[in-house]
């Protein structure tokens, strides 16, 4: 390489020129081709060297990360995984164009230095919108920011170096300088984002649960009066936030991320306030005291949060009070709480059972609820509910969740087969029995003695409130795990993030790469829409291949119960009907060849129900089987288009078809028709396997008796698409 080309290439008039330049860019004329050690040292102790490396350092934090993760980021965002590698080629493009663009302008101006601000502050902007902002639009600009300011701020940076050096020894200092300190920016940016969230900035919860066997509201009511929460009791709460502590600080939680609050039973405390004070001194924690109102909204969006989609009456029982909410939900807007707000009223479980104690006789008893029923009729008036139909209800809070535990252990479906409580769904009739709290309510295993000691106070709230509601109907109830904890953290959630179907959200991880192709062919399949919830049939799909490497023995079982005591059965927001649906498909995936044992277990799941949605679910079952043998690793070919499964239904079309179940069983009015095209034969013996299992689900024979014998004629036929 030529040490100096004014010496050996340039004509005179250019050497001029190149020389004058020189002088402009460096104050030097004449370039020495040996190291002056002296200039050295001046590289090493001028400040604007050290500022360069230092900006370049923390450039290439960015610069070296952004790349790795934005496909992160992108899913994070929502996106499929292969969408989420083709929209990360849009920002990149960008910064490429920023970067020419800028360096001319930087040399044009000679202002290299007013450049890289203008530059780093949008790319800090980008930052700032990636960690405060929810909806994926505003967030998916902000990489675009991010990119153009990162990029171009190194490619300005490095000549800025070279420029601000008045020889070669100087530059060649200074551009080691440089290197040595800011290269080490990739080591930092490439480890000090999570693996699995990259730069993404939305907030993620740890739950550790550990429950302390305290009662505020108990401790402060002795032989009938009130008094202020006893030192032991505030000792064995502190004692139980230093454990929390210690939790939290061995998961690496940052301590920003941890919130305390507290309802009710502090509120009203005597002591409330030096108890919250003694907290704060020995702990190091300031506890947020909730409103009455504040309580009862992050109530209800617990409660929004426990379940794909919730309109009517909310009521969150604590210990202390219960809030009653009118909530609808929007769908993408998001959650809406009635403009009249929650209502807060003193009727908690504790608090009636302790009433209920002081009632000496049956007058007192009597006077007791009608004082109830009066305060939940005037609260429901206040609620503006429509007496000329029927509502749904939404109970939470640990005493419904107890009577739910009851109804359930006592429940139609002998030996009900999911145990969790959340999403637990009855008619309104069965809400009180007609025998009262019976003793198979009571030896349920998930009803602890307080609990089933404070059962006859939650029936009587229970049965305020059905008099209450007359003669307003009551639809179905459903009983769920959200309170306030859940409440304020769903809160934090952006409106499209609360808006997603919990079931797909909590299987999109395991989701195989063409999941929207093959999403669409088993919607498809499909004759009507209302048939199965699109979540399950989403869920299925993301599940398609996840037990594909189990044993061939216990791919069916691990797969009908992986919603239930499986990976899923700590997914938040799930209901019961979606568990035990999506159970007998991935059953049915995997050839439904089950033990007894688990033979017993998946009637029940199809009395959860009913039978014809567990005539459907065979029905998916064996078409998510069918494309799971056609694309085993879940990927669909680019240069191939996915098989085509089209079904139709023959009959009477005025009448929904789970009306037509007598006239499909009795009579053969409805038929259902299905046709498969194919790209060509190499697919066709997965397909007539297919076809054959369909025509043999379309006969009454093939029905267990336990689902009444419910099916359609199904008509089958393959096609070869004529394209191929």
């Amino acid at each position: 390489m030529l040490s100096n080309p004014i010496i050996t290439l340039f004509q005179e008039e250019e050497k001029i020129v190149a020389k004058a330049r020189g002088v402009r860019q460096v104050g030097a004329v004449e370039r020495v081709g040996g190291i002056v050690f002296k200039d050295i040292w001046l590289a090493l102790t001028d400040l604007k060297c050290w500022f360069t490396a230092f900006m370049y350092f923390s450039c290439n934090v960015g610069f070296a990360s952004l790349p790795v993760f934005l496909p992160t980021i992108l899913e994070d965002m929502g996106f499929e995984k292969v969408d989420a590698q083709g929209l990360s080629a849009p920002p990149f493009f960008l910064s490429f164009l920023v970067t020419i663009f800028s360096t001319w302008i930087a040399d044009k101006t000679q202002q290299r230095g007013y450049t890289i601000v203008f530059l780093t502050c949008m790319g800090g902007i980008g930052y700032i919108i990636l960690a405060t902002v929810k909806t994926i639009g505003v967030r998916y600009f902000g990489v675009f920011l991010a990119a153009s300011g990162i990029f171009p701020s190194i490619a300005n940076i490095l000549p800025w170096v070279t420029n601000n050096q008045g020889s070669d020894t100087r530059r060649g200092a200074g551009i080691m300088l440089l290197n040595l300190i800011g290269q080490c920016g990739p080591l930092l940016g490439t480890n000090v984002f999570p693996q699995k969230k990259g730069h993404a900035t939305s907030k993620a919860w740890l739950s550790a649960r550990h429950r302390s066997p305290i009662s505020l509201y108990d401790a402060q009511y002795s032989n009938g009066e009130k008094v202020p929460i006893p030192d032991s009791v505030v000792q064995k709460v502190i004692s139980a936030f230093h454990r929390f502590k210690r939790t939290y600080q061995a998961f690496l939680v940052p301590e920003q991320n941890v919130r305390i609050v507290a309802t009710e039973a502090t509120r009203n405390a005597i002591n409330g306030k030096e108890f919250l004070n003694l907290i704060d001194r020995d702990v190091g924690w300031r506890v947020q005291l909730l409103s009455k109102e504040e309580e009862g909204r992050l109530g209800a969006l617990g409660i929004a949060s426990s379940l794909p989609e919730l309109q009517g009456l909310v009521i969150d029982m604590g210990g202390g009070s219960i809030q009653l909410s009118r909530v609808y939900d929007t769908g993408v807007d998001g959650i809406y709480i009635g403009r009249e707000g929650p209502i807060s009223l003193p009727l908690g479980a504790a608090a009636l059972s302790a009433e209920i104690s002081q009632c000496k006789t049956a007058k007192d008893r009597d006077s007791h609820r009608e004082s109830i029923v009066k305060q939940i009729r005037k609260a429901v008036e206040g609620l503006v509910i429509d007496a000329t139909a029927s509502i749904d209800l939404y109970l939470s809070g640990g005493g419904f969740r107890g009577w739910g535990h009851a109804l359930m252990a006592s429940d139609p479906i002998q030996d009900y087969p999911i145990p969790i409580i959340n999403g637990y769904s009855i008619v309104g009739s069965r809400l009180l029995p007609d025998g009262g709290i019976s003793k198979t309510m009571l030896d349920s295993h998930r009803i602890s003695k307080r609990r089933a000691s404070q059962l006859p106070s939650v029936q009587m709230a229970l049965k305020a409130l059905q008099t209450a509601l007359a003669p307003i109907k009551l639809g179905n109830v459903t009983f769920c795990q959200g309170g306030i904890r859940e409440g304020l953290l769903f809160r934090e959630l952006s409106k499209e993030i609360q808006a997603q179907h919990p079931l797909v959200a909590a299987t999109k991880c395991y989701g195989p790469p063409s999941a929207s192709q093959i999403f669409k062919c088993l919607k498809e399949a499909l004759p009507r829409e209302d048939i199965i919830d699109h979540g399950v049939l989403e869920a299925t799909v993301n599940l398609l291949c996840l037990h594909a490497s189990y044993p061939k023995d216990i791919q069916a079982s691990s797969a009908l119960r992986f919603a239930i005591t499986g990976a899923l059965a700590n997914a938040h927001g799930l209901l019961h009907q979606d568990r035990a649906l999506l159970s007998l498909v991935l059953c049915e995936r995997y050839g439904g060849k089950i033990s007894r044992l688990d033979q017993s277990f998946r009637e029940s799941l199809e009395a959860v129900v009913g039978p014809q949605k567990s005539w459907w679910a065979k029905f998916v079952g064996y078409v998510a089987s069918t494309l799971a043998d056609l694309y085993p690793a879940g990927l669909v070919p680019e240069d191939e288009e996915p098989v085509k499964i089209t079904s139709a239904l023959k009959g009477d079309q005025d009448q929904h078809w789970e009306q037509q179940e007598a006239a499909t069983r009795d009579e053969g009015t409805l038929r259902f028709v299905v046709e498969v095209s194919i790209a060509g034969p190499d697919d066709s013996n997965y397909v007539e396997d297919l076809a054959q299992r369909l025509r043999k689900l379309g006969k009454r024979k093939a029905q267990p008796h336990h689902t009444s014998g419910w099916a359609m004629c199904v008509d089958v036929s393959v096609l070869q698409r004529e394209d191929q």
